[in-house]
């Protein structure tokens, strides 16, 4: 009963009054319910210093509506401490919701929030952020795993729209800082090739993102593990970054940023090597 009474809601948001509603029809509308929620975790949970952080996924249903599969993100102590705010410990959760309210707000695809919530429980601080499951999509670097299947319209499609994403990512002075291939989602494929369906481009675990004043700064480190982490043919890349430099209307510019990604690329492996 004293730790109960010690319990204090400092955050609490609902990605719309309807989600609301349904996470109310089962029971799962308040931080306590989504707290000790039994599910199976995708990702482990991650210890550091004195806190934990792990993600479940977990499927809505009800009998008026679809179901909706969500990810939920639940830690304890696992924060940081900013620049701006260098005195208050927050949850790196919040500063994940955050970024993704940003991108909502700037048109750029990330999965659609659903809940974010953070209490303190006597000395821990606790938080929660749930996010909507984007089906079916399999990471960037699958899918260019797998582009001698697919249809060549499809590919370059796929290519040019993941570019336009990324540059509008950095035009609004984001820097993801994990930018792998396993972080971009391409939804809608579909298991036999050319179903006819435009295929989207989703950029997922924006906790590590981070505002920068140099676009040049923010695409050479994120371009450069992008290339670096999927499986890039020459003519793939040189199509990303062409629609890359059109959409971030900086075209003039692409000798000077393919020289500074390989400069950073050859420096990192410089530094590997024993």
């Amino acid at each position: 009963m004293a730790e109960e009474n010690t319990r204090r809601i400092r955050r609490e948001f609902f990605g719309s009054a309807s989600i609301q509603q349904q996470l109310r029809a089962v029971g799962l509308d308040s931080f306590e319910a989504l707290w000790t929620h039994e599910a199976t975790w995708v990702e482990e949970p991650n210890f550091r210093r004195q806190g934990w952080s792990g993600v479940c996924r977990i499927e809505l249903n009800n009998a008026t509506s679809t179901p909706i599969g969500m990810y939920l993100k639940r830690q304890e102590n696992h924060g940081y401490r900013s620049l701006a705010n260098p005195f208050r410990y927050q949850p790196t959760a919040y500063r994940e919701y955050k970024r993704l309210v940003a991108m909502e707000a700037a048109g750029i695809t990330a999965p659609g929030i659903l809940y974010y919530g953070e209490r303190q429980s006597g000395k821990n601080l606790q938080a929660i952020l749930m996010t909507r499951e984007i089906p079916p999509s399999i990471p960037m670097d699958d899918y260019l795993g797998l582009t001698q299947e697919r249809d060549p319209a499809e590919v370059d499609r796929v290519i040019q729209d993941t570019a336009v994403l990324i540059a509008k990512l950095h035009r609004h002075h984001f820097q993801h800082c994990a930018l792998y291939g396993k972080h971009v989602l391409i939804s809608g494929v579909e298991t036999a090739a050319g179903a006819g369906r435009r295929l989207a481009p989703y950029l997922i675990d924006v906790e590590k993102s981070r505002w920068r004043l140099s676009r040049m700064a923010i695409a050479v480190r994120d371009l450069n593990q992008f290339q670096r982490r999927a499986p890039w043919t020459t003519t793939q890349w040189d199509t990303f970054l062409a629609h890359y430099m059109a959409a971030g209307r900086v075209g003039r510019l692409k000798p000077v940023l393919s020289w500074l990604i390989q400069k950073k690329a050859a420096s990192k492996q410089a530094r590997h090597q024993p």
